[in-house]
């Protein structure tokens, strides 16, 4: 069966389903639009020395089990979850790959110590742009 187009206008077909009229964006800088089309595939990231120092947990002086990792490192690998929609299991082995490619000698959480540490560190939130936080770009919202 075939469609029957509408009777109307091409003018009134184009703002079929908008309130409002969308306007044509109209590239008038070829150069700067071409180098940002290829700037998003621009992929920079990088551990401070503090960060790395901070990494691992320090020995809690309890009997019994000791963290390896410090709450920095768990919230890294959830902050990288969150912002690439990653798994946990994706989430480890990105992490994984990315200390491989930086030759970094720090331990990666598995998937089941970031589900267990996620619980008791709460809600992770996105710090302000503006902050100088050289550990880690999150806080903790209690």
């Amino acid at each position: 069966m075939r469609r029957k187009t509408p009777q109307c206008a091409p003018s009134e077909l184009r703002n079929v389903g908008y309130k409002y009229t969308k306007k044509a964006y109209r590239v008038r800088n070829w150069r700067a639009y071409e180098g940002g089309l290829s700037k998003r595939g621009d992929f920079t990231i990088w551990f401070s020395k503090e960060a790395l120092k901070a990494w691992r947990a320090p020995a809690s002086g309890k009997p019994g089990g000791q963290r390896i990792y410090a709450n920095i490192a768990i919230q890294t690998a959830l902050t990288v979850r969150l912002v690439y929609h990653l798994a946990l299991r994706q989430a480890e082995g990105f992490l994984r790959s990315l200390a491989s490619q930086l030759e970094l000698d720090i331990p990666i959480p598995d998937h089941t110590t970031l589900s267990r540490r996620a619980r008791k560190l709460g809600k992770i939130r996105f710090a302000p742009a503006d902050s100088r936080d050289t550990q880690t770009a999150l806080s903790r919202q209690p």
